[in-house]
């Protein structure tokens, strides 16, 4: 535990998309679903596609009374969501499963760095690493989802995805609260 104490009076913030506190992010909660009201932001001009859902993944580190406290939250961000579109249901469950997936990205860092701090390694590589590794596989099943339903066209496949991912956010579901504290010793 003595190499965790370089890291007593760190705060790290690590994000996949833009910097922790934009105005206005929305925190995923269960059975909270997305409206297109929530897409505030100027669709791209040369983006080809009638919608674009941003959401991030972001997880902090920091010392109170001798204890860490990690917090990793799923986040979307309206301000720089937008849609061309405000009347097409389907298109906005595959906005809202981005967001999913965000969430469920968000529990499995959760389950590593519970299961990882529970050793006696360095803190702040474990994070990081740890941060590092699920943000890189959240951007490719992010790609992955978008690539095989054809975003969201193929309704079979775009129905497959939800059920997938329903299914992996109830395997986690053990690793929904989006705080974890470790009493140092």
């Amino acid at each position: 535990m003595k190499r965790l104490l370089p890291l007593l009076f760190i705060f790290l913030s690590l994000s996949a998309f833009t910097p922790a506190g934009e105005e206005g992010m929305i925190a995923w909660n269960e059975g909270m679903t997305l409206s297109w009201d929530q897409f505030r932001g100027a669709a791209e001009k040369d983006n080809p596609h009638h919608a674009q859902s941003h959401c991030m993944l972001d997880a902090s580190v920091r010392n109170i009374d001798n204890s860490i406290f990690i917090e990793v939250h799923a986040y979307f961000l309206p301000a720089q969501s937008w849609t061309r579109v405000r009347d097409d249901a389907a298109l906005l469950r595959h906005e809202q499963l981005h967001f999913d997936i965000t969430e469920l990205h968000a529990r499995m860092l959760r389950k590593r760095l519970i299961g990882a701090f529970r050793q006696d390694r360095d803190l702040a590589l474990v994070f990081e690493q740890n941060f590092d590794e699920v943000n890189a596989a959240l951007q490719e099943m992010q790609e992955r989802y978008d690539r095989e339903s054809y975003h969201g066209t193929r309704a079979r496949v775009q129905r497959l995805w939800e059920e997938k991912i329903a299914a992996s956010l109830r395997e986690y579901e053990g690793f929904s609260e989006a705080a974890i504290r470790f009493v140092l010793q």
